[in-house]
């Protein structure tokens, strides 16, 4: 049961020796991972499945295993475990600022606290069922953070701010942060969190979307919105009252004037798949005209059942009630045209400066923190376009990049081991790999930078017993997707070199040569 007036807790004064007391037991994701032998924090979904397990490894009468037990797996705790746990606080002290509520022989967490890359967040328990519960920290939210460019900001934004989660990780490499949200109980959950995680310069503004910082212009704008597509409004941070996918579209074309020059912005977004329609022409036409470079990372979509029986499952329906839903939910995709609802990161660039593209890439995953690699894909795809003509990439010089592997998989033939595939593979950041034959492999491993790419094709051109001309169109068109993967990069000194004036050719684009990527 959520509190029914949520501006009545007090806690100013208090957060601080609130996670004073947190770090003295350890309460951060390294340790209650080794507490309970999980290779990293569990999810609220695998809490609840191995429950037994997970309490059965924190029995003890430590200060952090009476905390998990407390404030992460959400069990009662008897008043003699729980002073000694959270001293030197008093019991009284935590309930008034709304952490706790104090029985005759126990207590119980009234929020979960959640340790997230070094943040500790107040929120909801995943199994609250009434009013508008703050959402804690979902997958979306964790890839959305993963990916957002962490580069100094003077002036960022959190659309949609929840529990806080986006704007205090943003706080951390931005001169201020505004975070707007319309559900009065996130505003004072995230409040609570900044002063919890001694942020003083982020600023949360009750209020719709871009509404509250009208006028206003910023370096970042993130956003995890209610992207559900679904015939209503149930919940607030998952289901938006706009239909199908209107929500995530206005919010790309309403953005732009927001971000200043070279600004991004970075949404979480569902969007339909209409039949009769490509998705990606759909999701163009949303880009159209609004000053900015857009970078979809995409994920698998899923079928619309597949979608509607998933997201009615988290949301935990009995099954009378499920079954209904099912129902409506299928009924409203027949009438909206929708075979297939799509997921992933789209990034915005802010650019007036020439004609904006538009790119769509298979999410390949990420490893770290994945925001410097967005920031290298939008230079890197700026480099293509000042080295557009293939006259001007021959001259450029490029090198492989760092965290880059080539993994060629055998199989054994009659006439002994035979390559049946090959991929480079980045290991940090964003994961893309390009299969690959071995002659582009050993092309990859020979840039160092040294030499342009027009002196490299003449030494293949040899070695192939060609003519460089020929080779020209396929050799550059597999350079141009290493460049757009990130295998290859502009050696240092590339952003300020003059035109260079290697012959043109006439050859076909389309013709691949003797080396080839897939």
């Amino acid at each position: 049961m959520l509190p029914p007036s949520p501006f009545s807790w007090k806690h100013s004064g208090t957060a601080s020796q609130v996670r004073e007391v947190l770090d003295r037991a350890g309460y951060a994701e390294p340790t209650i991972s080794e507490l309970l032998e999980t290779p990293e924090m569990p999810r609220p979904g695998q809490r609840r499945q191995a429950l037994p397990l997970y309490l059965w490894r924190s029995r003890g009468d430590t200060p952090l295993e009476a905390m998990v037990r407390l404030f992460l797996l959400h069990q009662p705790v008897s008043l003699q475990a729980a002073r000694r746990a959270l001293a030197p606080m008093p019991l009284a002290d935590w309930a008034e600022c709304g952490l706790l509520a104090i029985g005759p022989t126990e207590v119980r967490a009234v929020v979960e606290l959640a340790p997230y890359e070094g943040l500790v967040l107040a929120v909801d328990w995943a199994e609250a069922a009434v009013g508008d519960p703050v959402m804690g920290v979902a997958a979306t939210s964790r890839v959305l953070a993963q990916l957002t460019v962490r580069r100094h900001a003077p002036r960022a934004l959190d659309l949609g701010a929840g529990c806080g989660i986006q704007a205090l990780l943003a706080a951390r490499h931005s001169d201020h942060v505004s975070a707007t949200e319309l559900n009065p109980r996130a505003v004072h959950l995230a409040r609570f969190n900044a002063e919890l995680n001694g942020l003083c310069h982020v600023a949360f503004l009750p209020g719709d979307w871009f509404g509250p910082v009208h006028g206003q212009l910023f370096d970042l704008i993130v956003c995890n919105p209610p992207f559900v597509i679904a015939p209503s409004q149930r919940r607030l941070h998952t289901h938006s009252s706009r239909p199908s996918d209107h929500l995530c579209r206005d919010l790309i074309q309403a953005a732009p004037p927001f971000l200043r020059q070279d600004g991004y912005f970075q949404l979480a977004a569902n969007w339909a798949h209409v039949t009769g329609q490509d998705w990606r022409d759909r999701l163009a036409d949303w880009f159209a005209g609004i000053g900015c470079d857009a970078w979809v990372l995409h994920a698998d979509a899923e079928a619309a059942p597949t979608y509607a029986l998933a997201r009615i499952s988290e949301a935990g329906e009995d099954p009378d009630q499920a079954t209904r839903l099912f129902d409506e939910w299928m009924a409203y995709y027949q009438r909206e045209g929708i075979e297939g609802i799509g997921s992933g990161v789209i990034t915005l660039r802010r650019s007036t400066r020439r004609p904006n593209w538009v790119r769509f890439d298979r999410f390949p995953g990420v490893t770290g923190q994945g925001g410097a690699a967005i920031e290298q894909g939008f230079a890197l795809r700026d480099f293509l376009e000042a080295n557009h003509s293939d006259r001007e990439l021959l001259g450029a010089r490029l090198c492989r990049a760092d965290h880059l592997c080539w993994a060629p998989r055998y199989e054994p033939t009659a006439a002994g081991w035979s390559v049946v595939a090959s991929q480079l593979r980045l290991t940090d950041g964003l994961a893309f790999l390009g299969n690959v034959d071995p002659p582009v492999a050993a092309f990859v491993a020979r840039c160092n930078g040294e030499q342009p790419l027009g002196a490299a094709l003449a030494d293949i051109a040899v070695a192939e017993g060609q003519e460089a001309e020929r080779l020209i169109p396929g050799f550059l068109r597999v350079v141009r997707r290493l460049v757009e993967l990130g295998h290859l990069l502009p050696a240092k000194g590339e952003e300020k070199r003059p035109q260079t004036t290697v012959p043109s050719h006439g050859a076909s684009a389309d013709r691949a040569g003797p080396i080839g990527l897939s």
